[in-house]
């Protein structure tokens, strides 16, 4: 269960030609010639990922896929969603024959740059999307497994295993609405929150158990969710929430409310989003600075 704070906010691949040699560094090289195994896998709890219910767990959507590193045989393995018969997320890879003991490493979401799990690629990005108020899209909110060592050879395995799954990303979410009538019946298209470093790609060593995102090899300072369907101001906030993955950490930033007929821009108000938390911000458009977006037809003369 995540904590609500409501606050009014007032491995790229290298080719070179040396000395007529040519160098690929090319990460992890899966072994060929192996005998392929179904690995199957579930999370340790529900507390997964993408749509927050009321008790702010987050579930797993059935179109889900998890990248799965074993030992240093298999590299990347995508795993994709199944249900069970009590509705489990089951993942499964078709991956190379294993050992008890080799270290099973993995991520989310997949993608089929990643070369190496020591350390991963993994982003935030700066553009981000949501389809309808309340929805939160969790594929812009990275997780990892906890590197664990398998508990059989391959071919021992009935059942599947466990793995516990960490959030990388911090999260916030907007109610937006106006205390005046004026604003009333304005749709949200946007959000943008401007601050150093909040969103990006960045390593992480999947076979390590910190869960820090240390610094970013892209760096963006600013990140934005566009909505598909707008959000409707009303002059009460109805918990119509817009979401906004970031990096964690501590910002002095700038927050913009785009709607169809103006931007709302809300002073630099410092706030700490720390790892794997949820912070709700009441956003009263009849308190931030208002400019108008030009509309109509003029005659230029």
């Amino acid at each position: 269960m995540k904590t609500i704070v409501k606050t009014l906010f007032p491995v790229l691949t290298a080719v070179t030609m040396l000395s007529g040699c040519l160098n690929e560094d090319l990460g992890q090289t899966e072994a060929v010639g192996l005998e392929k195994v179904q690995f199957s896998f579930v999370a340790d709890d529900d507390m997964t990922k993408t749509l927050y219910d009321g008790d702010y767990q987050l579930k797993w959507n059935d179109s889900d896929k998890v990248g799965i590193f074993i030992g240093g045989t298999t590299v990347n393995a995508p795993a994709t969603l199944s249900r069970d018969d009590d509705g489990r997320a089951v993942f499964t890879a078709s991956v190379n024959a294993y050992k008890a003991g080799d270290l099973i490493s993995g991520y989310y979401p997949y993608s089929e740059s990643v070369s190496t799990n020591s350390p991963a690629v993994l982003e935030i990005p700066a553009e981000q999307n949501q389809y309808e108020a309340n929805v939160f899209n969790g594929s812009y909110n990275p997780l990892m497994i906890k590197a664990t060592p398998a508990a059989a050879d391959a071919e021992a395995s009935s059942e599947a295993m466990k793995l516990k799954f960490y959030q990388l990303g911090a999260v916030a979410e907007f109610d937006v609405y106006s205390s005046s009538k004026s604003h009333v019946g304005e749709q949200v298209k946007s959000i943008v929150y401007k601050a150093e470093g909040v969103a990006g790609t960045f390593e992480m060593d999947l076979t390590e158990e910190s869960t820090t995102i240390a610094s970013l090899k892209t760096k963006y300072d600013q990140v934005a969710v566009t909505m598909n369907k707008f959000v409707v101001v009303s002059q009460e906030n109805k918990e119509r929430l817009v979401y906004l993955a970031m990096v964690p950490g501590k910002y002095n930033g700038v927050l913009v409310v785009n709607t169809n007929r103006a931007a709302y821009t809300f002073d630099a108000k410092e706030v700490d989003f720390t790892r794997a938390s949820v912070k709700r911000f009441l956003l009263d458009l009849a308190a931030a600075d208002r400019n108008v977006v030009a509309t109509g037809v003029y005659n230029w003369t």
